[in-house]
């Protein structure tokens, strides 16, 4: 009744007097359900962006770290542009051996092609092996990005609430991450 007194006294408006007696946060409310606090709505909400914030995350991951993700793309082309090159350069040396070969100086031209191809097969497997460690640093720092991002969702969560998440904010998105840890 204070809120009725206080408005039969002028001291609120009847607008006030509404809500608290018979709208959104008296009887009106009570009735459709219960009253919900602007705190209660902000948690509802920020654990919306936690949750979708998270899956998106996890999509992102599948894009960029899958089977058929932008990584392994990247890894592929890489050895691809590398075994043409190789190839071309095993051309020219075969080429090259039939000229030597051709002006009759076979001797020179076996060991001279010989020496030329293992040279470039052992170039070709320390380039293989640094295309593989880049691929593997990529990864590795992308995942770190990912972790990083959900640490900033929790913690943005914090700030918006003043609690600590209190939704399941691993899981899936963990299991998803150890799979390529």
């Amino acid at each position: 009744m204070s809120v009725l007194s206080a408005w039969l006294e002028g001291r609120t408006s009847a607008s006030e007097a509404w809500d608290q007696t018979l709208g959104k946060h008296g009887l009106g409310d009570w009735l459709s359900g219960g009253a919900v606090s602007e705190k209660d709505a902000l948690i509802k909400r920020s654990k919306g962006f936690v949750q979708s914030g998270i899956s998106d995350l996890q999509d992102y991951g599948q894009s960029m770290l899958g089977s058929d993700g932008f990584l392994q793309q990247q890894e592929e082309s890489k050895i691809k542009a590398l075994g043409m090159n190789v190839g071309n350069q095993l051309s020219k040396i075969d080429n090259y051996a039939n000229t030597v070969a051709m002006k009759g100086n076979m001797a020179t031209g076996v060991d001279l092609t010989t020496r030329s191809e293992q040279s470039l097969i052992d170039n070709y497997k320390l380039s293989l092996g640094d295309i593989n460690m880049e691929s593997q640093k990529s990864q590795i720092d992308f995942i770190q990005d990912l972790k990083k991002q959900k640490t900033q969702l929790l913690m943005d969560y914090s700030t918006a609430t003043g609690d600590a998440y209190k939704g399941s904010a691993s899981g899936d998105f963990d299991d998803f991450i150890d799979q390529y840890s």
